[in-house]
This record gives C-alpha cells, structure tokens and sequence, in this order.
C-alpha cells in the first residue's frame, strides 16, 4: 500500500494531510482523530479499521482505539499492573494495548 496522503472533508473540499505529518490516530467513534505532533486534530470520516485497511504497514493498530506510525516511535514503556504505553518522539505518549505488546516489541527491536 503507497497511500501517502489522507484527504479529510472540509465544507465542501478535501483537505490532504501527509501521512508522515500525523502523529497518530485515535479512534473517535464511527470517525478517527488524526493527531498532529503539535496538537492539532483533524476528524476524518473512516473508523480505525477502515483507515487500517488504505495505511502503509508503518502504521500499527497498537490499541483497539489508537493506530501509530513506526517511524514515530521512541520508546515503549512498561507500567505497573501490566500497562504499556507508546512514548512518540513528540513527546505524545498514547497507551498500547496488552495483546499488541509483543508484536510491537519485536517490530520495534528489528
């Protein structure tokens, strides 16, 4: 998949917005947040598993409300009671969910 841009609907245009821009995306309902490292959010109008299907495979369902970008990555934290999050090089950290853990270890220590 080479899917370099995602288009949001604005009024009556499409916004495009380059992939290696967004920070992550959260879940939003029937709608997904992208989330801009400086904050900014832009609602687009496909759930996380539709934008699963026409992302690059860089991008990680890492939690059954976040998708996030490999190449964001800083580092994967380990918490007590078995919790782990996602420290992006933006500062953004976002939670990962328990069965993702390992896979996303493995890819991240490649």
């Amino acid at each position: 998949r080479s899917t370099k841009f995602l288009a949001v609907k604005k009024r009556d245009k499409h916004q495009l917005f380059q992939l290696s821009d967004i920070d992550y995306i959260q879940g939003a309902g029937n709608y997904s947040e992208l989330v801009f490292p400086n904050g900014n959010r832009e609602l687009h109008a496909k759930t996380l598993d539709s934008l699963q299907l026409i992302l690059p495979e860089v991008f990680i369902r890492v939690h059954r409300s976040y998708i996030a970008s490999l190449n964001n990555v800083k580092s994967l934290m380990v918490e007590p009671g078995s919790k782990y999050s996602l420290v992006l090089k933006s500062g953004n950290v976002i939670p990962v969910g328990r069965t993702k853990y390992k896979l996303l270890k493995e890819k991240i220590d490649r």
